[in-house]
C-alpha cells in the first residue's frame, strides 16, 4: 500500500515540477490598465526568424560521481540588456545536450544555471554552459530545487527524507525525515526557507534553514483535484497555490487567501513578476467565440482580468523579462517574445526540428535560456 501511495506522489511531483518551471527569475512592469483581445500570432507582421542551431560540441558522458569545479573568476555576463527594440536579434551563443531536459533555474547573479533533466541534475556556467556539477539520479530519488545562490541542491529521498546537498563541494548540508509525507519542496526567494507541498493535506510547512524548525503552516487553499502545489512567489512576499484550472495567492505573513484565478482548462505555465504586480497564466480558452490556447495577464490584487493573448499552440513555459517589460513563451516549436504593454509580438523564433519545452530570463536580463525536447540546452544574447 506505501508503495502505491508513494509511486502516485512521485508521479503527481514530476507534474508539478513541469506546471511550476517559471519562478523566481522576474521582475516588474508598468501595470497595464485595460482588457485587450490580441489577433493570433499568425496574424502580425513581426518578422519570424528562424533558428540555426550551433553546431554541437560532444558533450562527456557524466558520471553519477562527477569532478566539481567552481566557476572562473572572469566569467562576465551577457552584453546587451534584451529589451523591446532588440528582441528581435537574439542568437543562440552556447549549447549544452543532456536528457530531456524540463526545468531551469538561474542563480541570482546569472553567473550559474540549474538544469533539471530526466536522468541528470546539472550546475553549468554561464555564459558557456560549461559543466559545473552533474549527479545522475534514479528512483526513488528525485532533485527539487537549486537556491538562489546557486550551490545547493534539494534531493528528495522518497516522499518523507531530503538533504541539501552543496554542488561545489559534493558534501551533504543538511539530512532531514519528515514525520509526513511531502509532495514537492522549494527554495524561497532568498534561500533562508523551505516551502514543503504536504501530501496527506492542503497545506504548506515553512522550515527554516538555519533552524531547522516549522515557523508557519499554510492552509486554507482547497480543491476538489488530487493534483496541486504550491510555491513561493518571486515577491517573496506570497505563496502561489495552484491546481488543475485554478491558481490562488496566499500572503506570507497573514496567511490570509487572495483572489482565486480560475480558468476553463488545465493550467500549463504561469509567472508573476517580481514585484508581484502582474500574473500571466497559460491555459485553454474562449476568445471571440473560439477555444484557442491562450496566455492571461491578470492584476494579481483585485483578480481583475487584463488580457486574452491568443498562441498558435499551448504555451508549456513563460517567463517575463527582469524589468516586466517583455514575456518569453514557448509553444512547441515557437519561441514568442511579446510586449506586455501593448499585447502584441515583440519577436518569434521558430525550430526547424526540436520543440521547445522551457524558457527563462536570466536575473541580469542579458540572457535567455532555453530547453528543448531533444535535451538541448541554449543561451540566446543580442547580437553584437
Amino acid at each position: 500500500m506505501k508503495s502505491t501511495v508513494f509511486l502516485r506522489i512521485l508521479i503527481l511531483m514530476l507534474l508539478l515540477s513541469t506546471i511550476a518551471g517559471c519562478s523566481p527569475l522576474m521582475a516588474g512592469p508598468t501595470q497595464p490598465t485595460a482588457l485587450s483581445t490580441e489577433p493570433s500570432p499568425t496574424d502580425t507582421t513581426v518578422p519570424q526568424p528562424t533558428i540555426t542551431p550551433l553546431q554541437p560540441t560532444p558533450e562527456p558522458a557524466p558520471t553519477s560521481s562527477p569532478t566539481v569545479s567552481a566557476p572562473t573568476a572572469d566569467v562576465q555576463p551577457g552584453g546587451n540588456i534584451i529589451t523591446l527594440d532588440n528582441s528581435r536579434s537574439l542568437t543562440a551563443t552556447a549549447r549544452f545536450q543532456a536528457p530531456y531536459s524540463g526545468r531551469i533555474v538561474w542563480s541570482a547573479d546569472s553567473s550559474r544555471l540549474g538544469i533539471f533533466s530526466s536522468e541528470f541534475v546539472y550546475l553549468l556556467n554561464a555564459p558557456d554552459l560549461s559543466e559545473l556539477f552533474a549527479k545522475k539520479y534514479t528512483y526513488p530519488d528525485s532533485p527539487l530545487d537549486i537556491s538562489s545562490d546557486g550551490t545547493t541542491l534539494i534531493l528528495s529521498h522518497g516522499n518523507q527524507q531530503f538533504e541539501l546537498l552543496n554542488m561545489l563541494t559534493g558534501e551533504t548540508k543538511l539530512s532531514v525525515d519528515t514525520p509526513k509525507a511531502f509532495m514537492d519542496i522549494r527554495f524561497s526567494p532568498d534561500g533562508q526557507t523551505l516551502d514543503i507541498t504536504q501530501a496527506e493535506e492542503w497545506a504548506a510547512s515553512l522550515r527554516s534553514i538555519s533552524s531547522g524548525e516549522i515557523t508557519k503552516t499554510i492552509t486554507g487553499f482547497e480543491t476538489a483535484a488530487p493534483v496541486y502545489g504550491t510555491a513561493f512567489a518571486p515577491d517573496s512576499r506570497h505563496l502561489v497555490w495552484y491546481s488543475r484550472g485554478t491558481l490562488q495567492l496566499s500572503d506570507l505573513a497573514s496567511g490570509q487567501l487572495g483572489k482565486s484565478f480560475s480558468h476553463e482548462d488545465f493550467i500549463t505555465a504561469w509567472t508573476l513578476t517580481k514585484d508581484g504586480n502582474l500574473l500571466a497564466t497559460a491555459a485553454g480558452g474562449t476568445l471571440d467565440g473560439n477555444y484557442v490556447p491562450l496566455i492571461y495577464l491578470w492584476n494579481p490584487d483585485s483578480g481583475e482580468l487584463l488580457a486574452k493573448l491568443a498562441h498558435e499552440t499551448g504555451v508549456w513555459s513563460m517567463n517575463f523579462s527582469p524589468d516586466g517589460s517583455l514575456l518569453a513563451a514557448c509553444d512547441n516549436k515557437r519561441l514568442v517574445i511579446w510586449n506586455v504593454a501593448e499585447r502584441t509580438q515583440a519577436a518569434l523564433y521558430e525550430s526547424a526540428d526540436s520543440q521547445f519545452n522551457y524558457v527563462s530570463f536570466s536575473p541580469d536580463g542579458k540572457w535567455l535560456a532555453t530547453a528543448s525536447d531533444d535535451g538541448t540546452i541554449q543561451l540566446w544574447a543580442v547580437k553584437k
